[in-house]
Order: structure tokens, then C-alpha cells, then sequence
């Protein structure tokens, strides 16, 4: 929905399988109306919602009447879409992902065949005069990376998916960033990677600063050690748009007893990056939970990579929610909107939270954190 006078906000679909069950349209359009309801506007009033079009939804979404269809539905229940999520490339919210979900990376003509596929679609179902937003892979997981000639071509294909966006406004009047998501153990963790990147490869390149810029995923930058909102700053101050921001937030623990609840938490399905807080200001690492929980130091305070509900305080076992980063964001985004102004919410894990944190019904939970980020930004 259209908020702060000219932003909009969206929840993202990630967290549910809408796109691979049958009639996905409705199923959307059902929900959307649920909560729009729920929070006490109009069913008239235009409501957006944040698609994730995994490949094979996304080239079967391509088909014309495919598409017609889905389309005529959204109209028909006054709901629009002006961001995609075009992160994970195969499934999301069944078996195991991990590291998985990285690739197909921006190393592969792949991922570049499958951003402009979605790019596309985003084109068709983009309101006029609404800048779109598509967030990605932050280059590749780190691991992945062996040799200069991967950073190149993944700034080859960064080059080209900006020279389709280019394409699609000139023809179709649509203009569509891509937001590079920085990920803690990725080749890009923080903004400021990103912006380093940007300033060597990409800044002389009047296409890449046009429709290249950072999807500010506030759980990622709760693990960087940084002042809340500094990435987000830093970005800024190197010319890199904010192409999305990504309203989430963390896991945390503090005490050594709040950490024994931490199990419940270590699911076989998600990658869970740890960061352990020194006192001098330094990290400890570890890429997953289940490796923090063997081997990590349990007197220092843990920051988890856990999309943990952002209406969300105190949790179970004296565990908590880290939000300094979000609402330092909301702050910086109440007093200057124009910041970004493709916003979303991304609590993706409703499907494997433990014990109580996973009975409520996910729409009721959804009206909840949309509760949340509207009284937030609407405090003066």
C-alpha cells in the first residue's frame, strides 16, 4: 500500500508457497483482502503484495494467458505489485536450502536469463509511475567465489541485466532497479562491501548507476558489529541507491541459559549465520547455528540470522528479537522517506519456528508485524 506520501509497502511472499499451489492469483488475492481487513481499510483500497517467483514459476507465469489471467485476478482484488524477490532460485519453503540458495549466483548466465525473466513479469504488473525494485544474490556466497575471473564475470552479468532494465524503460516506461542484497558470508556482507564494489567496477557505467543499487535487509546488518543504520548511511554517501529495504528482524540471545534454547532454533532447512560479540568490538563467525551451539563461547552475546517476526520482543527461554537496525531504519525512513521507497516485510521462516512461536495463524501474524512498521513510521 502507498504509505509516506509516496512510498509503498508489501509484504513478501517468500513465506508462503502461494506460487506452487493451484490458483495462486486468488490465493493471493484471499489473503490480501484477509488482512487489509484485519487492519481496517477499505477492500477498495489498493494493497500491494511482494511476489517470490522462483524459475520454474517465473517461465510459467511468462505464458501470455498465464499471465493475462493472474493479472485480471490482482486488478479484480485491488492488489498490485511493485517489488519482486527474485533471491532464491529454486524452492524455498520445502526440504533443505542452506547454501543451496545462493545459486544458481551472479557468476552464471543463468542467474542473469532468469533476472530478466523476472524483470520482465515486474514490468507488466508494475504500476505507472511507481519505481519496481528486484532483489538478488549479493554476488555469490563467499565460499563460492575461487578466482578474479568469478568477480568479473559477475560483473559482466551485473552489466548486462542493467542494460534489459535500461531497455524496458525506454520501451515500456517501467523503471526497475536491481537490489543487490548484502548477506552476512557473502562476497558482499555489508553495504559498504557493496559500495566498495560499486566505486572500483561499476560507478563509471551510466547504466549500473542507474538501475543498480542495495536491498537493506535489516536482520542481515544486525550481525556486522556496525552502528545501526551505518550501511544504510554509508550507501548513500557513496551514490548507491537503496533500491529496497527489507523491514526484518533478528534472533538474539544473551545469557548462557537463554543460549540451551537456541536448539530449537537449529532447523535443517535454512542457513542460520552466527555472529558472537567480543567486548573489544570484534567477531566471532560461524556460517550456521548447529556450529555456534558446539563450539561457540557462551558467555558473549549472539546475534542469529533468523527471520524472527518483527512485532516481536521477548521470546521463550529469555531469547529476544533484535531490532536496533530496524527501527533505526524506520527512524531514518519517518524523516526521510525519500530514502527508499520500495519497502517490505520479510519474515520468511513462519514455516519452521519452534514450539509456540509457530500456533498462530500466519495472517493473523502478518497483520501483527504490518501493525508494527505502520505505527512505527507514523510516529512524529
Amino acid at each position: 500500500m502507498k504509505i509516506l506520501d509516496n512510498s509503498h509497502l508489501c509484504y513478501c511472499l517468500n513465506n508462503l508457497g502461494i506460487l506452487d499451489s493451484a490458483a495462486p492469483a486468488r490465493k493471493i488475492v484471499s489473503l490480501i483482502s484477509q488482512i487489509r481487513t484485519d487492519l481496517g481499510f477499505s477492500p477498495d483500497l489498493p494493497f500491494a503484495a511482494g511476489l517470490w517467483l522462483n524459475s520454474e514459476n517465473a517461465r510459467r507465469l511468462s505464458d501470455k494467458t498465464a499471465f493475462c489471467e493472474f493479472r485480471r485476478i490482482l486488478d479484480d482484488g485491488a492488489v498490485y505489485v511493485f517489488s519482486l524477490n527474485a533471491f532464491p532460485f529454486g524452492h524455498f519453503q520445502s526440504g533443505k536450502v542452506k547454501e543451496d540458495v545462493y545459486l544458481p549466483d551472479w557468476r552464471s548466465s543463468e542467474r542473469l536469463e532468469y533476472t530478466k525473466i523476472c524483470a520482465d513479469l515486474l514490468s507488466d504488473l508494475l504500476p505507472k509511475g511507481v519505481t519496481g525494485s528486484i532483489s538478488t544474490v549479493p554476488g555469490a556466497y563467499l565460499r563460492f567465489v575461487n578466482s578474479p575471473k568469478d568477480i568479473s564475470q559477475i560483473s559482466e552479468n551485473l552489466s548486462r541485466i542493467t542494460g534489459h532494465l535500461a531497455r524496458i524503460e525506454s520501451e515500456k516506461g517501467k523503471k526497475i532497479l536491481l537490489a543487490i542484497e548484502p548477506e552476512p558470508d557473502c562476497l558482499w556482507e555489508s553495504g559498504e562491501d557493496f559500495a566498495e564494489f560499486f566505486a572500483k567496477r561499476m560507478a563509471d557505467d551510466e547504466a549500473c548507476r542507474n538501475y543498480i543499487g542495495v536491498c537493506h535487509d535489516c536482520s542481515h546488518h544486525e550481525l556486522v558489529a556496525e552502528r545501526p543504520g551505518k550501511s544504510l548511511a554509508a550507501c548513500l554517501d557513496a551514490g548507491v541507491k537503496i533500491a529496497k529495504v527489507q523491514l526484518s528482524a533478528a534472533l538474539g540471545a544473551g545469557s548462557p541459559e537463554s543460549k540451551r534454547e537456541l536448539a530449537k532454533f537449529a532447523d535443517e532447512r535454512y542457513l542460520h549465520q552466527t555472529r558472537l560479540f567480543r567486548k573489544d568490538g570484534s567477531l566471532l563467525r560461524f556460517p550456521d547455528l548447529p556450529e555456534a551451539i558446539e563450539r561457540g563461547d557462551s558467555e558473549l552475546p549472539w546475534k542469529i540470522h533468523y527471520h524472527i517476526p518483527i512485532h516481536l520482543s521477548e521470546l521463550p527461554g529469555g531469547l529476544k528479537a533484535e531490532k536496533e537496525e530496524l527501527d533505526a531504519v524506520l527512524g531514518l525512513l519517518r524523516k526521510s522517506p525519500e530514502i527508499c521507497t520500495n519497502l517490505e516485510i520479510e519474515t520468511y521462516t513462519y514455516s519452521v519456528l519452534p514450539g509456540e512461536l509457530g500456533i498462530r495463524p500466519i495472517n493473523e501474524c502478518m497483520v501483527a508485524e504490518y501493525s508494527y512498521i505502520l505505527n512505527k513510521l507514523s510516529k512524529s
